[in-house]
């Protein structure tokens, strides 16, 4: 080696003990790095200002290192609340019925609905002399025509009255207008068609001469 050489190798190292010495006496945190490993002399050309000692390099602490992410505390705010579900009370209000009625949790057509006729618990079927199959409810009127039982009329103007007349008897015999009289005072059945019409002479147990 050259005598160059080594008196630059020299000063190298005397600059890198120099650096050594100024890492010792500064804190940690303040911006200083520290040096370890044992000084060598450098090799002739180097030009970067490193110290290289045997091969080893200068450590320099990582203090910018990353801490580890714990991904399981973090949790994923969308923004988004879930609608409140409304609670069921087993019950249908008027607005969830449109044009139909809510009659008991029902929504029901008061129109021709026999048992709500014209109203929720007006029940065609239950009225007297009526036959609950065959009434039936029109434009919210319970509707009478061909619904009485045998021996039942509805004579009155009050649909509501139901089958009330018995045309069994000689004042109504066979309809809500015919009375018997002489000579043909019994109202009595024909055993035939089972209609009921004035006769004279004796009735039987079964309404028949």
């Amino acid at each position: 080696m050259s005598g160059a050489a080594v008196r630059a190798a020299r000063s190298r190292r005397s600059l890198a003990l120099l650096a050594a010495s100024a890492f010792l006496v500064t804190p940690f945190g303040c911006g200083g790095s520290a040096t370890t490993g044992s000084d060598v002399d450098a090799p002739a050309g180097t030009d970067d200002g490193d110290v290289a000692d045997g091969g080893d390099d200068v450590v320099t602490p990582d203090t910018a290192a990353e801490a580890p992410t714990d991904d399981s505390s973090v949790g994923l705010d969308t923004g988004l609340e879930a609608d409140a579900v409304p609670a069921d009370d087993g019950d249908i209000g008027a607005d969830a019925c449109g044009t139909k009625a809510s009659c008991a949790g029902v929504c029901v057509d008061l129109g021709v609905d026999p048992k709500n006729c014209g109203s929720c618990g007006h029940d065609c079927t239950t009225f007297p002399g009526v036959d609950p199959a065959a009434v039936t409810c029109t434009a919210g009127t319970c509707s009478l025509g061909g619904a009485c039982m045998p021996g039942r009329a509805h004579c009155s103007t009050n649909p509501n009255n139901g089958c009330e007349t018995d045309v069994t008897t000689a004042a109504h015999c066979g309809s809500c207008t015919t009375a018997c009289a002489e000579p043909t005072p019994i109202c009595a059945k024909d055993p035939t068609s089972g209609a009921y019409a004035c006769a004279s002479g004796w009735r039987s147990s079964d309404g028949t001469i």
